[in-house]
């Protein structure tokens, strides 16, 4: 029953990604802001993971795992600000039929 929000490098709006699909709402950086990093906040961890790309992981992976409900409160209200700031999202995609 978790409410999955998510932001997305520019570059995954051409990708079929599975977690668009479970996202309940999205949006997308400006293409100058892609990453090669990713991160996850859920109750009071952090998860950064280095190496990925939008859809997978690629061979040099390095991930950090913070357990701090101060540090995963203030990385909430940092995600909050970039959320306000990034223009309403796409419309969510049709599922491709087969």
């Amino acid at each position: 029953g978790m409410k999955i929000h998510a932001i997305f490098d520019h570059d995954a709006q051409s990708l079929d990604i599975p977690l668009m699909k479970l996202a309940h709402r999205y949006k997308f950086l400006p293409e100058k802001y892609d990453t090669n990093t990713t991160m996850d906040i859920f109750g009071n961890y952090v998860v950064t993971y280095t190496g990925t790309s939008p859809g997978k992981l690629l061979d040099n992976v390095t991930i950090f795992m913070l357990q701090s409900p101060d540090l995963a409160d203030s990385y909430r209200t940092w995600w909050k600000l970039l959320w306000d700031l990034l223009p309403e999202e796409e419309p969510k995609r049709k599922p491709k039929k087969r």
